[in-house]
């Protein structure tokens, strides 16, 4: 791991960065419409390079030492500072499997976890700021309804690869991908799970993954798992009444 100063406007902080590609030793940060946009549908914080060249998506403490000083002590700095167990890590990983099933993901320049204690932004995720792209949900929302569903259709043929490679999303809607001027689709929330060997328990995992409210409605919430299911014969004995 390398040390990095990232410029916050609350202050420098230093991060032990990993996972390194065209880093610089310091980056200056600045605040924009798109990072207050990313913030508000979200719950993570994020800052533009100064370039405008990366966006940096950060997570924080979950408890504050003031409040629950012994849970944020055995999750904030035991679990995420000192042994390592940290969003972004966990992000680059998923990346990884989202990779290795032959899907775009947004180019991770780097993942860092905070130095020192007083920063409540534990880690940090470095990634490509894609400006010409835009969200799923944004182009759902620019289309005719016959076009809705075949975008809809690609969206999901991703979702069956992900399922039929055993993994499952933790937080499926169109959001988490861009889409970009040449028409890829690419997950910038790239958080998977695997998903269990037992037929019963990954018949569950994948129903709970499909939600309405993420999705799109009802409507969507049909057709996502028919197809889910359709598409997996093996869980059909299992399937969801809903």
């Amino acid at each position: 791991m390398t040390l990095h100063i990232l410029s916050l406007p609350s202050g420098n902080f230093r991060y032990r960065m990993r996972y390194v590609k065209d880093l610089p030793a310091r980056i200056a940060m600045m605040d924009s419409d798109s990072t207050r946009h990313f913030a508000a549908i979200g719950s993570s914080y994020f800052q533009l390079s100064s370039d405008g060249s990366m966006l940096l998506k950060f997570s924080r403490d979950k408890y504050r030492p003031q409040a629950h000083f012994f849970k944020w002590l055995m999750r904030d700095v035991i679990s995420t500072r000192w042994l390592g167990s940290f969003d972004s890590k966990h992000e680059y990983q998923s990346a990884e499997v989202l990779r290795s099933v032959g899907q775009h993901t947004v180019l991770c320049h780097g993942v860092g976890v905070a130095a020192g204690l007083s920063n409540p932004l534990n880690s940090v995720f470095v990634m490509e700021y894609m400006a010409s792209a835009v969200s799923g949900r944004e182009r759902m929302a620019q289309l005719a309804p016959d076009e809705q569903r075949i975008f809809f259709d690609r969206f999901m043929g991703l979702v069956i690869a992900l399922a039929k490679a055993g993994y499952a999303h933790r937080d499926l809607h169109m959001g988490n991908i861009l889409v970009t001027q040449d028409d890829r689709l690419v997950w910038i929330d790239t958080h998977v799970k695997r998903l269990p060997r037992a037929l019963k328990k990954r018949a569950r995992v994948l129903s709970r993954m499909i939600d309405p409210n993420k999705l799109g409605g009802p409507h969507y919430e049909t057709l996502a798992r028919a197809q889910l299911f359709d598409a997996l014969p093996e869980l059909a004995d299992y399937r969801p009444n809903v």
